[in-house]
């Protein structure tokens, strides 16, 4: 499956170059041909900057809810016990859940890319 992912990002990007490389000549194609290029990689992206921006919008409310919630204290044993607020539906608490979990996602995933990316540098200059 990684695979195919990693083809699929390939073959977006040799896509992306390609429409990069077909709007430059402007004069040469027909104004609907650039038109219709450029809506494509409008929408590209879009796409991305929404989905990031989502993901950091969620990420940021895990945080307030990590912090309100105070699953740092159950996390490392300060509250032994669970205080529901009753009052307040389910629906407000599982969001809250959801929120920090993929918090936890997001900070797995970039304290990764930083890995990654400090891991190359080490490499590189320790030969």
């Amino acid at each position: 499956m990684k695979n195919k992912r990693f083809t699929a990002k390939i073959l977006i990007d040799i896509g992306m170059t390609i429409c990069l490389l077909l709007l430059m000549p402007y004069s040469l194609l027909s104004e609907t041909a650039h038109e219709w290029i450029g809506m494509v990689m409008l929408v590209s992206v879009i796409r991305t900057w929404a989905a990031r921006s989502v993901a950091t919008t969620i990420a940021g409310y895990g945080l307030y809810a990590f912090y309100r919630r105070q699953i740092g204290d159950y996390l490392i044993m300060r509250m032994h016990f669970v205080f529901y607020d009753y009052e307040k539906g389910i629906f407000p608490f599982l969001l809250d859940y959801l929120a920090v979990m993929i918090l936890i996602a997001f900070i797995g995933y970039y304290s990764g890319v930083f890995l990654k990316k400090t891991g190359k540098r080490k490499r590189k200059g320790s030969y």
